[in-house]
Parts: C-alpha cells; structure tokens; sequence
C-alpha cells in the first residue's frame, strides 16, 4: 500500500502563506487593492480557515494591512516611507548583488541570460505579470548567490520588496523598460567579468531610475500622522 504523506494544517497555511508573500513581491497585487479570504480560498482551492490565518501573518510582518472595518488591503506608501526603503534598496541589493561576483559560475550567467530574454519576451506580448515574476527572479537569483546562505540578508531584502513590490508595475512603460534591460544585461557582463563593483552600480541604478518614475507617477498616500506625544522635547 502506497504512503502519502499527509498534509497537515500547519503546513496549508504555510503554503498559502509563501503564495501570497510571494505574489505581493512580484507586484501581482496593487497598492490598495482589497485583499478577500474568499477570493483567496477560491484562488488556491482551500476553505477559509487556513487562508484567515496566512492572512493574519501577513498583516503582522506588514505585508498587508488591516483598516478599522476589518478589510485587508494591500498598503499604500507615503512618499517618504517609498524614498527610505529605495534608499535601503540600493544599499543592500547593491551590497549583495557586489557579492555575487565572486561567486558567480557559468551556468548562474546562463540562467540570468534566460530570465532576461524572458522578460523582454514577457514585455513584446504585454504579459506584464509573467514580466514582473521574471524580474523577481532575476534579481532573487543574483541576490542568493550575494548572500550565500546568509538568510538575513535574503529576509531583509524580502521585507523591502514585500512594500516596495505592489509599485513596481506603475514603472512598466517603453523607455523604463529598455533602461531596466540595459541595467539587467550590464550586472551580467559586469558578473561575467567577476566585477563587484560595476554589478553594485548596475543594480543601484536599476532601482534608482525605477524609483524615478514610479515617484512621478504614482499618487502616494498622505504622510503617517506620528502618535500624539511622539514629537522630541
């Protein structure tokens, strides 16, 4: 008799989980967009149980966020809160992506080559999430070779993609899109060339010159009101 490992709770929660973080990094939802569990359940083919408790997971890591009526909604960024995670951004993928080059093989160069052609193949049909899903996956593949099994790095730089991502397709025009090809396919000549440095550069202009765009186009939520009594003395 054939075993099969049974699947318990826990561990359907947990894949709800991932799919959902993972898809909110790919920017598959958009800021503010509702986020329902029976939409969710219906999606993943769960009852609501498990679907409710992923949710709760995520809105205490703040990858979503709960409005005084109880709905759940992607979160909206403030224009300060967008400027301080792209500051961040450039500073640690730039950091860890410098790693990469020493550690980068031939066949890491090949897979960065395909999630690129990927990509441009993605835009030329205007299937933007397949684009925005390879993209992650282009710089995820960078950023694990940088960190090297150091899941710190790899968890912080999730954090600041977990905000950061619901905003990545408001840059997806013609000309941001030749710009982040040209910056994909410099870090991997600059890789290829086991150049730390110019990989470092290629990355932090990559998220600098989307961030550009994004701020010029994107309608930011108001400032944070900061709790009464918070101010310094």
């Amino acid at each position: 008799m054939a075993v099969i490992e049974k699947i318990s709770h826990n561990s359907l929660r947990e894949k709800i989980y991932r799919s959902v973080r993972q898809a909110i990094m790919n920017g598959q939802f958009v800021p503010g967009e509702s986020v329902t569990i029976m939409q969710l359940a219906e999606m993943v083919g769960t009852s609501a149980m498990p679907v409710r408790e992923a949710l709760r997971q995520l809105v205490a890591e703040d990858a979503l966020e709960m409005l005084p009526n109880r709905s759940v909604v992607v979160p909206r960024l403030s224009l300060e809160e967008f400027d301080d995670i792209t500051s961040l951004r450039c500073h640690v993928e730039g950091l860890i992506a410098a790693r990469a080059a020493e550690r980068i093989e031939d066949n890491d160069i090949k897979i960065l080559e395909d999630l690129n052609a990927q990509m441009a193949d993605a835009y030329g049909r205007r299937d933007v999430d397949t684009y925005l899903r390879r993209n992650w996956n282009f710089h995820f593949a960078i950023y694990r070779l940088g960190a090297n099994r150091n899941t710190f790095y790899l968890s912080l730089i999730e954090r600041l993609w977990i905000r950061v991502g619901p905003l990545i397709r408001y840059c997806l025009n013609e000309a941001e899109f030749k710009s982040a090809s040209d910056l994909h396919e410099l870090a991997i000549l600059s890789l290829r060339r086991r150049d730390g440095a110019a990989v470092r550069l290629a990355v932090e202009r990559d998220i600098a010159e989307a961030a550009v765009y994004i701020r010029s186009t994107y309608q930011f939520a108001e400032a944070r009101a900061e709790p009464a009594g918070s101010a310094t003395q």
